[in-house]
């Protein structure tokens, strides 16, 4: 969301429309997915206009590896996530 809001921002939008723009484009996508049970793939392939703005911001993000990022982002996660329980067992234990 920071760097959603930065990049509106270094596009002129001030901070508070960059602010409503994040807020709004993220709810939006999240309103959409709980309406409906729908697989995440299939909601994105039928919102994505060929040639169009998600089409070439998607590029952008299979380009730079963001798939990889996210899971490695969350495996990370998860592997801290052990290791501060299991860190607190031994404390609590003690």
């Amino acid at each position: 969301l920071e760097s959603f809001q930065a990049a509106a921002q270094d596009l002129g939008f001030a901070s508070a429309e960059a602010r409503t723009l994040v807020l709004d484009t993220v709810a939006g996508a999240v309103q959409l997915a709980q309406a409906e049970d729908t697989g995440f793939t299939e909601l994105r392939q039928r919102v994505t206009s060929k040639n169009g703005t998600t089409e070439a911001a998607i590029a952008v993000f299979e380009n730079r590896g963001f798939d990889s990022m996210i899971k490695d982002a969350v495996v990370t996660a998860r592997d801290r996530a052990i290791a501060i329980s299991s860190d607190l067992s031994i404390v609590l234990t003690r």
